[in-house]
């Protein structure tokens, strides 16, 4: 498609779960985040921080088995050097994070199921472990490209069903004994299922995907797996919402009007005013452009430490819901 003239800078439109989930609360975080191109001075919240750390130390131990190298990762990864800017960190200090690691290792998750390896795009086999993807949406409206990347944090085989599954690892500080609620309609894992069908090279009807929640506490920390199982109508009902997401984004795009959230609630987040709160009052798309002087990346760089898609596969963008 030939490229529109257009005051957004941004040379691809890059759409994930979260940025996804940031549209529905508010499209302005969206404009933001996503078509002035990347901030080089943006820093993790503490608590992101941690759960990266602990999903390294998992990560590893997947891998390798070999509990000095995942505790050796997770404690790479841990944000140490801000740990005491806050005393609100407590709860996710290093001890604790430490013991909900030790949860983590000796969860019943580690004997059930075994980390498979893919075949990736590149011809070479690798274990399933944050596994970057890509689906390109074509004939979208959208004068340039639309991409809906994500990673898989694991793929397992069960040894006892004999049945793969996709899984999602999750750290909290909710105390709710059953989270349940909060995964079974979550749609994080549900176009793992495109991606999975990908890997095992036929078309499944339904396949099972699973959270694992760990609650970080130093006295008390708790794993559990909450497993679900998915099908085609699932699917359907997330590729329906994703398409009418992206009618509604270029509906802004070409209007260049992106409504604010009208609670002000969403401009508050981990008890920290929005990021992009000194932006919100601007509304020309050339000027904003220049106030936030992101870096553009390349219409080929879908991800922001310009890792390459490992799977990358293609569906036709319908107008969903007229």
């Amino acid at each position: 498609m030939t490229q529109l003239l257009s005051n957004y800078p941004t040379k691809a439109l890059v759409i994930s779960h979260s940025s996804r989930s940031s549209f529905r609360r508010c499209a302005r975080i969206f404009e933001f985040s996503k078509l002035y191109g990347d901030r080089d001075d943006r820093s993790e919240a503490f608590a992101g921080d941690v759960g990266n750390a602990l999903h390294r130390g998992f990560q590893e131990y997947l891998i390798s088995k070999d509990e000095k190298q995942a505790v050796l990762k997770f404690l790479m990864a841990y944000p140490t050097e801000i740990e005491y800017n806050d005393p609100r960190n407590s709860p996710r200090s290093l001890e604790a994070s430490y013991a909900t690691l030790q949860e983590l290792i000796r969860s019943p998750i580690v004997d059930e199921y075994e980390l498979v390896k893919i075949k990736t795009r590149f011809g070479d086999e690798r274990p399933a472990i944050e596994v970057p993807f890509a689906i390109e949406i074509i004939g979208s409206p959208f004068p340039i490209p639309v991409y809906f990347v994500g990673f898989i944090d694991a793929i397992l085989f069960s040894k006892i069903k004999k049945t793969y599954m996709v899984d999602d690892i999750k750290t909290t500080r909710l105390s709710l004994l059953d989270m349940s609620a909060r995964y079974e309609f979550d749609e994080q894992t549900v176009p793992y299922g495109i991606i999975l069908e990908q890997v095992l090279g036929h078309e499944i009807g339904e396949f099972d995907v699973s959270y694992l929640s760990a609650y970080i506490d130093l006295l008390e920390p708790r794993v559990r797996l909450y497993p679900f199982t998915k099908n085609t109508g699932h699917i359907n009902d997330w590729y329906v919402g994703l398409c009418d997401d992206i009618g509604r984004m270029w509906r802004y795009y070409k209007n260049e009007f992106w409504p604010r959230a009208t609670n002000g609630d969403t401009c508050l987040a981990f008890n920290r005013a929005c990021y992009f709160l000194e932006y919100c009052s601007f509304r020309d798309p050339s000027v904003l452009s220049r106030m936030i002087n992101g870096i553009i990346r390349d219409e080929n760089k879908l991800f922001h430490d310009d890792q390459e898609p490992w799977i990358m596969t293609k569906l036709q963008y319908v107008e969903a819901l007229k």
